[in-house]
């Protein structure tokens, strides 16, 4: 049987995405992952994005590029 949505899992389930994304695509800002979040069906803000970056310590493109 599938594993139920919670909030909880959804929320990893966001932050995970965000930080494949934040690795596939380093150059792109806040805004413009929060927008292909949504389009995959994930609900996520700009600042969300930030806030998950800033927790990972992915702040900059560079960060994110892993330069």
């Amino acid at each position: 049987m599938a594993k139920a949505r919670t909030p909880a899992n959804r929320r990893q389930e966001v932050e995970r995405a965000v930080l494949r994304h934040a690795h596939e695509q380093p150059e792109w800002g806040q805004a413009r992952v929060a927008e292909a979040m949504v389009k995959k069906g994930l609900k996520v803000s700009a600042a969300g994005v930030r806030w998950i970056w800033q927790r990972h310590g992915l702040e900059t493109a560079a960060k994110r590029a892993g330069r």
